[in-house]
Parts: C-alpha cells; structure tokens; sequence
C-alpha cells in the first residue's frame, strides 16, 4: 500500500524530493534528498506484518560490517504510519546497475570479473570479522555504482553466527536462492553454515559473469531441480575462452566445491588467492 505524501513528509522533514523506485512484499524503497547532508539516500519502509526481527536483523548485519563495498545506514526506527506500525531505514544511495543488468549484455571482460570478485570479497572479509554469514549473494545483490565501486546489498536473510537462528531447525529447506546457494544452506544444516556459503554463492556468480550463464539454472525453472542439481553436480572449470588467468579459474572452481571443507576457509584467503593470480598477469 502507497504511503500518503503528506505523512512521509511531516515523518521525514530532513528528506525532500521523495520518489518511489521499488515496491515488493511488505516494502516500500524511495529516493530523495537529505537536506542537512545534501547527498541522495534511499527510505526503505517496511510493513511489520512481515517479520520485525529478522528486519532488525538485517540492519544489524549491515550496520556491523566496516566495508566501504556496503551502502552505509544513515539511521533507522519504527513508527506509527496511516498503513499500521512500520520499521524505516535511511541509506547511501548507489547510482548504478545490478550485476544482473550488466549481465544482459552478456559476460563481462576479465578485467571487470576481478573488480566484482575483489570488491564483493573485500565486503566478506568485513562479514567474516563481524561472524556475519550474508547468504544471499547473486548477480541482482551486487551493484556496480557509476564510478567502477562495487557494492553489496541485501541483508534481508544475513545469519550472525553468534546469534541464535531464526530458521526452525524442522523447516526441510533453509533461506537461499537456488542455484546459488550451497547444499549445506538450502538443506538448512544450520551447524555447518558459515562464510564457506557466501564463498560459494560467490563463486558461482563468478563463473556466470565470465560465461554469461549458470549451470545449475540453464534449461529450468523449477526450484527443486535446480537444488538437485547443485547437491549433485560441481560446477566445472570456467573455460578458457573466458580469458580469465589460470589461478583465477582454480580460485573460482575451488570456491565452488559442493563440500564446504573442500572450498577456501575464508573470504581473506580468497582474496590473496586473487591477489597473487592478478599480479602474475600484470
């Protein structure tokens, strides 16, 4: 349901301009203005017949993670709306496109592959300090502003390690995306999820970005196939004609082993693998 202008603007004096550029489930995203900080932010409002805690959560997880790669929270609270009790979370607006666009075009350059990988890995290390698990990477959570910065988005079903689930432990699937996912989420092993899983799911949209195309995704649409798949099928090499280097191609085939204790141990260790495999092409 549309909120009425003249509430958001007794609600947010501070915000001008305010333009509505995304709407789904229970939340409502809009542009505008800061006038104290003269920058654009995003308004995210949130109906609380969805789920206030894991809401909050996924606040805390962005908050939590020192990472120029993630949209900085400018503020966040709960009020009183003409539409019921909502929560509002003010950001860094992100000028540019969705992984998910560019890929429209079809596969990205080597170069621009190692910009996405460096960047969304710089934002795991982040993760992994904070025991934030995000578990939803994919082409349309990466955005790659105007300037060439890459940043992820879209803590909406993040797990803090340190915290207890919120997933029952009954539930036969956990939160996840197929396709990009890893077996141990999506079979909701709760115990053996960590940031093996975002290294996966990373991994995966690598291979896609450097192709053009997923795998475990080509020829269906339907979900449990798609898992079917993932459970038993690794992804192979990427091929050569993608131009990626060698040690590029092993770090991407590595980060997606179907068992997590055959991929990288962490984000950190991704990342001087990928380090050392750009500066024996320099």
């Amino acid at each position: 349901m549309p909120f009425d202008p003249q509430w958001l603007e007794a609600s947010f004096p501070d915000l001008r301009d305010l333009t509505l550029i995304g709407r789904g489930g229970q939340k409502e995203v809009l542009r505008g203005q800061s006038i104290t900080a003269g920058d654009t932010v995003v308004l995210k409002l949130c109906h609380l017949g969805s789920d206030r805690q894991r809401i909050l959560r996924e606040i805390s997880a962005a908050q939590q993670l020192a990472s120029s790669h993630v949209p900085n929270i400018v503020g966040y609270g709960e009020a009183n709306s003409p539409v019921g009790q909502i929560i509002w979370l003010i950001e860094e607006y992100v000028e540019g496109q969705s992984l998910r666009g560019v890929l429209g075009d079809g596969p990205l350059p080597p170069a621009d592959v190692a910009v996405v990988a460096m960047g969304v890995l710089d934002a795991l290390v982040s993760a992994e300090a904070a025991h934030v698990v995000h578990r939803d990477i994919k082409p349309e959570n990466i955005i790659l502003r105007t300037d060439g910065e890459i940043f992820l988005v879209d803590f909406g079903i993040a797990r803090h390690l340190d915290l207890a689930s919120m997933t029952p432990s009954s539930a036969a699937v956990g939160p996840c995306t197929p396709g990009y996912s890893p077996p141990e989420q999506f079979q909701n092993l709760k115990h053996d999820i960590d940031g093996r899983a975002d290294l996966f799911a990373l991994g995966v949209t690598l291979y896609e970005s450097a192709t053009g195309s997923n795998p475990y995704l080509a020829g269906t649409a339907e979900a449990r196939a798609v898992l079917d798949r993932v459970q038993s099928t690794p992804l192979p090499p990427v091929p050569p004609t993608a131009g990626l280097p060698d040690r590029f191609v092993g770090l991407i085939w590595a980060m997606t082993r179907l068992r997590r204790n055959h991929r990288p141990r962490t984000a950190n260790e991704c990342r001087e693998w990928l380090r050392e495999a750009l500066a024996e092409t320099a």
